[in-house]
């Protein structure tokens, strides 16, 4: 028998649509090759668009090296770090504009995922 993956239908309604917390004004990625691992260093300015709102970024099998907000180191531990994401708390973020720079380390044999 195959195996067959079974893709939930939902659906999206407008009524039901809340615009992005945040949004990326510009991003400027550096990427250090290499076949063991590689070094992805990113700058992103963001600009708040409702306030509340702890900033979420998506990622699958990323190691977080260091982040910082407009240039302040921020420690490793006040970061909910998960699998496949990583949460900055509300309370680390200013309430406008600011600059989002993280160092990551990405092991191009084990991370196929395009996630």
């Amino acid at each position: 028998m195959q195996n067959v993956m079974k893709k939930e239908n939902t659906v999206k309604r407008l009524k039901d649509y809340q615009a992005p917390a945040f949004l990326a004004k510009s991003v400027d990625l550096t990427f250090k090759l290499s076949p063991r691992h590689t070094v992805v260093t990113a700058k992103i300015v963001f600009v708040r668009q409702r306030l509340g709102s702890d900033l979420v970024l998506n990622g699958k099998e990323v190691s977080l090296i260091s982040a910082r907000i407009d240039n302040t180191l921020l420690k490793l531990e006040a970061l909910q770090i998960r699998n496949d994401s990583l949460r900055v708390p509300k309370k680390l973020i200013p309430n406008d504009e600011f600059l989002w720079e993280a160092v990551t380390s990405i092991v191009p044999e084990s991370n196929t995922s395009l996630d």
